[in-house]
């Protein structure tokens, strides 16, 4: 049987290296209009240049709903993205990945806000078809490049 990658390395140890982190478990995003941290999307990143990313799947129940993601690092947003329906159902954003250099190690993470639907959730699986990638519906990753 080949090797299995895990696409998880530690990137503080490497010169370059890849670092990706999923949520465990699926997340309320309560109260409306308010951001809230994703468990388990967060990644300690050493000083350096890194190309970051992230992505989620959410189910909503009721309403129209407009939901905002962005990874930061509590004060500096390095990405962000928005989705909108005005049914109730899934939603998958991709936030655009982007270079950052941090002069200084930086925790980033990824938070998300619902407009209007008080009953959302992050999910931690794709809910649909089956794709196998069970606990990587919602993740957020660095590449470092120097």
């Amino acid at each position: 049987m080949p090797a299995q990658n895990t696409g998880v390395v530690d990137a503080s140890s490497l010169p370059k290296g890849y670092l990706a982190r999923q949520t465990t478990a699926n997340v309320s995003i309560t109260p409306v209009n308010t951001f809230v941290d994703i468990t388990g999307c967060s990644l300690a990143l050493p000083i350096g240049q890194y190309l970051v990313g992230a992505c989620l799947s959410t189910v909503t129940v009721t309403g129209i709903t407009l939901i905002t993601a962005k990874l930061w690092d509590g004060t500096i947003i390095y990405s962000a993205a928005e989705a909108s329906g005005a049914i109730s159902g899934q939603f998958q954003i991709a936030l655009p990945t982007t270079f950052i250099q941090l002069l200084a190690a930086a925790t980033l993470k990824l938070s998300v806000a619902a407009a209007t639907d008080a009953q959302t959730t992050v999910q931690y699986t794709i809910p649909t078809n089956g794709t196998g990638l069970d606990g990587k519906g919602t993740q957020i990753w660095a590449v470092r490049l120097a």
